[in-house]
């Protein structure tokens, strides 16, 4: 009975003009209607109607007397959304507005209602902006830094519905207009973060005023503020970037990727400007990944193709000089590398080489020395290429705990090759003795010997003709053969070095006579004697040479001994021949009675083994003529230049 009271009052009010209480009466008799739905199940539907029926009479009176949000409320209470949307949007209120238009599935109304309440936004933000500068201006720094606040506000609030408008044109698949609306929140985000730098500007002018008026906040607030501007403005510019980021997906969606390419564009650009250089790098690099896709679309190489190569090219560039500008060495040079590989996918070969030498600078400033040498070498810059793996493998070289150490041979061997090519054989030989050092240290003997002896190679060549430095490496090489029990390579080594201590410019008979007794040495444990007594034999004649006379018969001694171990016993006895000769002979030049003495007591004992027995005596005698007082006998004193060799080598 109430709905039905409440339906006559609204008659009356209608009929006496008070649509107002008209309308409020209908909504009272819908509101009892549907009381009524509950109770009496019988009848339950024929009260929904009522209530329907009141609502609409109800939302129409609002209508008439411009109370549109009150109707659309009432067109809410029967689910008639599309009808409440339209009063919304009458009233002006389209965040309402659009929400009913979703709850219609009228996407594109929603949309166009989200985007004028961001217009509404943007207008109060130009507004407050507006009175911003006005005390800014008068120098109100406090009263504009406050208005500015205000206008970055009403900024992000544009954006965000911005937002809400490009996702409904996007269920609406009106992808265009949807790219449109994602750019606008774009802007607005950077309208936002520029008029917080303004707000952080005008607060900064306010504290050194405070400062001078003594009323300053504690320095470490301050800083905190400003910490929080700063961190405000950037995060408007991330969410600036995400809607660009929408609207370039859309683009890729549909495979326009040059279009997409442009949006990152434009991210890159707005981050330049605030100095946010990591992520402009990588908003650059994003917008030449797109222009390379898009060059692939073309099946059939031309001026297009090439173009978007360019422009890759040219987006990869911009985006190392962001990342340099952070100080992201590594990063830096993988774009300029980038940039190159485009430049030759667009026949630029110019301009790939210039990048592709940027890059190995770059990678060589990032510590990537191998990177930088693997760029070189394709350039065939083939010495720079040998100076970075260098660099990297000196780095290493001494570094125990590094995993890399045992793989610097190998590195070193590289640029050894290099240098090799463009005919560096000084410095190709220093690189193969860097890797035998290396090997060395690793206990890698055969592998040392190996590089070394390349070493020597190397040195021998003409220009460098380094004969004694050739002699060197040779040494080492053998060294390393002896430890890895391989003789009779260590002993060819020993040999050539005691071959090139006396080529060329270079005469070390001493030390080259040093080597061939090495190698006799070495002939001695494998048991050849007579290849043993031959080296002894030639280290005695480079003594000869050096005027080391002393020396030279304790090898011919040795050479006798191998000769008869061998069984060649006439060659034997040359040796011993040899031997006592140049022991007579030091006696005859020796000054001082006691080494003399000695002398041709060695002269004897050698003619006695060669079977010169009348030479022999006649030694003896020559000794024995000699008297050396007692006093001396107790204080002798041998000359190191005539002390004599009492030792007899083993017969082993």
């Amino acid at each position: 009975m109430s709905g039905e009271l409440y339906t006559i009052a609204a008659k009356q009010y209608f009929s006496a003009n008070k649509n107002k209480n008209a309308a409020e009466s209908h909504e009272k008799a819908a509101f009892m209607y549907e009381a009524c739905k509950s109770k009496y199940k019988s009848t339950r539907d024929k009260y929904i109607e009522n209530a329907i029926e009141q609502y609409i009479e109800s939302a129409k009176l609002y209508e008439q007397l411009k109370q549109y949000e009150k109707s659309a409320q009432q067109y809410i209470k029967i689910n008639q959304h599309s009808k409440a949307a339209e009063q919304y949007e009458e009233a002006e209120n389209y965040d309402n507005a659009a929400t009913n238009y979703i709850k219609a599935e009228q996407y594109v109304k929603a949309a166009q209602c989200y985007s004028r309440d961001a217009a509404k936004h943007e207008d109060v933000a130009t507004q407050h902006e507006n009175q911003g500068n006005k005390h800014k201006q008068n120098n109100q720094y406090k009263s504009s830094a406050e208005q500015y606040s205000n206008a970055s506000r009403q900024s992000s609030e544009a954006a965000k519905q911005y937002i809400k408008s490009g996702q409904q044109y996007e269920k609406a698949q009106q992808y265009e207009d949807a790219i449109e609306q994602y750019k606008s929140a774009a802007e607005q985000h950077i309208k936002s973060s520029s008029q917080y730098i303004k707000l952080h500007e005008q607060m900064e002018l306010e504290y050194e005023r405070q400062k001078q008026c003594g009323t300053f906040k504690p320095d470490h607030i301050v800083n905190l503020q400003r910490k929080g501007l700063n961190s405000t403005i950037e995060k408007h510019y991330d969410q600036s970037s995400t809607q660009y980021a929408a609207a370039a997906k859309i683009h890729e969606e549909s495979k326009q990727f040059d279009r997409s390419a442009l949006i990152y564009i434009v991210i890159a650009q707005q981050y330049e400007k605030a100095s946010f250089h990591l992520k402009s790098a990588q908003q650059y690099a994003k917008a030449a990944e797109q222009y390379e896709k898009d060059g692939t679309q073309y099946t059939q190489y031309g001026e297009q193709k090439k173009q978007q190569y360019i422009k890759a090219a040219e987006q990869y560039i911009k985006s190392g000089q962001q990342y340099r500008e952070c100080h992201k060495k590594n990063e830096a040079a993988e774009q300029y590398e980038k940039s190159a590989q485009s430049y030759e996918k667009a026949n630029k070969s110019i301009d790939a080489s210039n990048l592709y030498e940027v890059a190995a600078k770059r990678y060589s400033e990032a510590l990537r020395d191998t990177k930088s040498a693997e760029l070189y070498e394709k350039l065939t810059q083939y010495e720079n290429a040998a100076a970075s793996y260098i660099e990297y493998a000196n780095r290493f070289a001494n570094n125990w705990h590094s995993k890399t150490r045992a793989d610097n041979p190998l590195i070193y061997i590289k640029a050894a090759n290099l240098y090799e090519r463009i005919n560096q054989y000084e410095n190709a030989a220093k690189a193969y003795d860097s890797a035998g050092a290396g090997y060395t240290k690793e206990k890698m003997h055969k592998e040392a010997a190996e590089q070394y002896m390349m070493s020597a190679q190397n040195y021998v060549i003409r220009p460098c003709n380094e004969y004694e430095k050739a002699a060197e490496q040779y040494v080492k090489a053998a060294e390393q053969y002896v430890k890895a029990n391989q003789s009779e390579k260590a002993v060819k080594l020993y040999i050539n070095a005691a071959q090139n201590y006396v080529m060329g410019s270079c005469s070390e008979h001493v030390k080259s006579a040093e080597q061939y007794i090495k190698a006799a040495e070495q002939y001695k444990q494998i048991e050849q004697y007579e290849n043993a007594a031959v080296h002894y034999n030639n280290a005695a004649q480079k003594y000869i040479t050096a005027k080391i006379d002393d020396k030279a018969a304790h090898q011919y001694l040795c050479s006798a001994v191998q000769y008869k171990n061998a069984g060649k016993s006439l060659d034997s006895i040359n040796q011993y021949t040899k031997a006592a000769n140049t022991y007579e002979k030091l006696a005859q030049k020796c000054s001082s009675d006691t080494p003399k003495k000695q002398l041709y007591s060695q002269a004897a004992e050698q003619y006695k083994n060669a079977n010169k027995h009348t030479k022999a005596d006649e030694m003896h005698n020559e000794a024995n003529k000699i008297i050396i007082p007692r006093h001396a006998l107790s204080h002798r004193r041998v000359h190191k230049s005539t002390r004599v060799r009492r030792s007899t080598p083993t017969q082993n």
